[in-house]
């Protein structure tokens, strides 16, 4: 019997999401991947991402190869906007 009293007390209750609640606003977790390695710089008194300071030094030897020009006078304002 559908509307018996009796079948509705055996379903579980349904349970109703939050008013706020919307699929896409899940928080996803991160990938357990070990690409954020943070070098501290004491001076500074922050970490700075490792593999950051290393791309900026590979663009920096770079553009000064093909330009021929000293490495910190580009490398200087990158770190210091960085």
């Amino acid at each position: 019997m559908r509307g018996s009293p009796s079948s509705a007390a055996s379903e579980p209750a349904r349970q109703t999401p939050p008013r706020d609640f919307h699929p896409a606003a899940r928080v996803r977790e991160r990938p357990s991947c070990r690409c954020d390695v943070q070098i501290y710089l004491p001076i500074a008194e922050l970490p700075v991402n490792m593999f950051m300071v290393f791309g900026m030094g590979g663009a920096v030897g770079f553009l000064s190869g093909m330009f021929g020009i000293g490495g910190g006078f580009l490398l200087t304002p990158l770190l210091i906007f960085s």
